[in-house]
């Protein structure tokens, strides 16, 4: 079973990501795995934890949050958070990967598609770095709810994982995770909101190779849009997050030592 899966690397998702331009997956435990986007094809980051997808309900009587996976990423004692295994369904075929979260108990169903916009002999836009995600919510309640869906994303400039098994002609290494993150930037356009991740420009202990600009944007049509800063390796800091009613605060602090964004 996929929760028993001792060698991370094994577990495996749709490529997310132009042709020639590293990709991310997301696996069949709703988990973001392997990013090789700063050119480590041979040192794949085998998950981040500061990067996932969660949705809120507020209703009348409560609010519920949940993280959109089975991977318990975070030392959080209550793993209602958490979806099952069961609760996830996968289905994957490149360049495109859809995702059912139907949790227990829950008024809320969700679809989420997700791909890469490869066509056939389109160079251009095939080796674009680009992923788009769509989802479809729907509620199985007979009341109104107010509905806040989450992306939240870790900063992983100057970061690569350890090396992949298959490779013999690279010394093995420890993965890095940098400390010199968390430089980010909001941009508000006319029906978009885009949360950008920078860099310092000079970075004399990494190579140069593992530094990058990375990018979500929403479309406002009809919604609401907040971007909300945090430090994922502060427990409370994520309790606090995940206990808030879906209003979360516009917080952009550019603090390098916290590393995550949320949208």
């Amino acid at each position: 079973m996929l929760n028993k899966v001792s060698n991370l690397k094994e577990i495996c998702g749709v490529p997310l990501g132009g042709i020639g331009t590293g990709k991310i997956e997301i696996t069949p435990d709703g988990a973001f795995r392997h990013f090789t986007i700063n050119n480590n094809y041979v040192f794949p980051i085998d998950g981040m934890k500061g990067t996932f997808l969660s949705i809120t309900c507020s209703s009348k009587d409560k609010n519920q949050t949940k993280i959109l996976t089975s991977s318990p990423q975070f030392e959080i004692k209550d793993k209602s958070f958490f979806l099952t295994p069961e609760e996830i369904s996968y289905k994957g075929l490149w360049s495109k990967c859809i995702l059912e979260y139907s949790p227990k108990n829950f008024p809320l169903t969700l679809r989420l598609i997700a791909f890469s916009p490869i066509i056939p002999q389109n160079y251009e836009t095939n080796c674009l770095p680009i992923a788009y995600f769509i989802f479809d919510i729907e509620n199985l309640s007979e009341d109104a709810v107010r509905v806040s869906l989450n992306f939240s994303w870790e900063d992983i400039n100057g970061c690569w994982g350890s090396k992949v098994s298959w490779d013999t002609w690279v010394p093995p290494t420890e993965p890095h995770f940098s400390s010199d993150r968390g430089i980010l930037k909001v941009n508000k356009l006319n029906n978009a909101v885009t949360l950008s991740f920078h860099h310092e420009d000079r970075h004399p202990e990494v190579a140069d190779f593992a530094w990058g600009d990375y990018t979500l944007a929403v479309k406002t049509d009809g919604i609401e849009a907040h971007t909300y800063q945090y430090n994922p390796k502060d427990i409370e800091e994520v309790l606090a997050f995940l206990n808030k009613d879906g209003h979360l605060p516009d917080l952009i602090n550019n603090n390098p030592e916290e590393y995550a964004g949320i949208l």
